[in-house]
């Protein structure tokens, strides 16, 4: 019998990408071919294409010259130029899926459409990433084309039960929500771990959209109200807090560059870096920090664990889950509802970290239970296969 394949939706997919649904997606792919299950990555590009990126494994790009060369993820009019992109994408699927059938899995809201469009596949879900509500809600697009996904899908899947709580509170009559719990553990195969003392002087760092839910306002009010530009309580001098803001919400990020300048030197706000450049940072610092009001996983604190540098990050959401024993890897703050931590409570937690951090930590073990095997197997049981 033909190999069924997994079609994975999404408005964009580069290798090596950083944040979102493109470094999920990417550890989902690099699983899935592991495993040698037959994959396609359905992606929004500059032209169409489809090219093999392992032998099991091919992406096809729609072309979208609407779009200009731009992100479609950043786009005005991100939910209209993403049905069209579904329809697109619905055009071309049948024929690249062959006789042995599909299961169908939507990463994008926005692409929503694709899940009831007329194409020969099995299953059809909905892979929830974070909620629109919590990371957009000045876009009332975004969130009504949430709720249409959502009410779409015949299945939602989440990256953990964090998530999924959320999830059902925010929709209470929402059925069939499941966990697909991503592969971490291939991040310690793929980074090489920092050596020993070589962060002893680097900065703490903290990374990600710009978008409330990522808290950086908090660690920014943190830096200010605890003067931690000074001495901690042992003398030692407290590093320097370096912020890298990716795209969001442009109110946010002003409001973030505001408190920054409070800080003087202190804190700096940086812009976004390609995902290899990221990681050098990260290597070089000497703490990470995710200050976020929520997290459905934490990427940046599972390629932190990966690396073997300290993570401060917020109790909250899948953040406990991936840190583990933090004793181990490093501290977690408790949040106050959906306050995320409070900035005294974030800088006493920074103050401790910065005069415990000594040396690598043992967080590449820490992420030993987010195996391949583990999101293979979870993954089979949502296809029911």
């Amino acid at each position: 019998m033909p190999q069924m394949t997994t079609v994975h939706a999404t408005t964009e997919f580069r290798q090596a990408a950083w944040g979102g649904i493109a470094s999920a997606l990417e550890l989902m792919v690099a699983a899935a071919g592991r495993a040698r299950h037959r994959t396609l990555v359905l992606a929004v590009g500059p032209r169409d294409e489809v090219r093999p990126i392992l032998p099991d494994v091919r992406v096809c790009t729609v072309g979208m010259p609407e779009l200009m060369g731009r992100s479609l993820y950043r786009s005005a009019r991100r939910v209209a130029l993403g049905r069209l992109a579904a329809r697109r994408m619905a055009a071309v699927l049948p024929r690249l899926i062959g006789d042995g059938g599909a299961d169908l899995l939507v990463h994008s809201e926005e692409l929503g459409t694709l899940l009831t469009a007329p194409v020969p596949v099995r299953r059809r879900i909905f892979v929830s990433h974070g909620l629109a509500v919590q990371e957009h809600p000045h876009r009332p697009d975004l969130l009504d084309q949430e709720r249409r996904t959502l009410a779409l899908a015949d299945t939602v899947v989440v990256l953990s039960a964090a998530q999924a709580d959320v999830l059902r509170r925010g929709y209470p009559g929402l059925s069939r929500v499941r966990v697909l719990p991503l592969p971490l553990a291939l991040l310690a195969q793929q980074l090489s771990p920092v050596a020993a003392g070589g962060a002893a002087d680097g900065c703490v760092v903290a990374a990600g959209r710009a978008v409330r839910q990522k808290g950086f306002d908090i660690l920014l009010r943190a830096v200010c109200e605890a003067r931690v530009s000074g001495r901690t309580a042992d003398g030692h001098r407290f590093p320097p807090v370096v912020v890298y803001a990716g795209h969001g919400d442009d109110d946010y990020l002003e409001e973030c560059r505001r408190i920054a300048a409070r800080c003087g030197s202190a804190a700096i706000l940086r812009p976004w870096l390609p995902r290899e450049q990221l990681i050098e940072v990260l290597r070089r610092a000497r703490l990470v920090c995710v200050p976020s009001r929520f997290e459905p996983v934490g990427l940046i604190a599972a390629e932190a664990l990966a690396l073997g540098v300290p993570v401060v990050a917020s109790r909250v959401g899948g953040l406990p889950d991936v840190l583990g024993r933090p004793a181990a890897a490093g501290w977690t703050v408790p949040v106050t509802g959906d306050d995320g931590p409070a900035p005294a409570d974030l800088a006493a937690c920074l103050t401790t970290a910065t005069r415990s951090a000594t040396g690598p930590t043992r967080g590449p073990e820490q992420l030993r239970p987010w195996s391949v095997d583990r999101h293979l197997a979870a993954l089979i049981r949502i296809l029911d296969r």
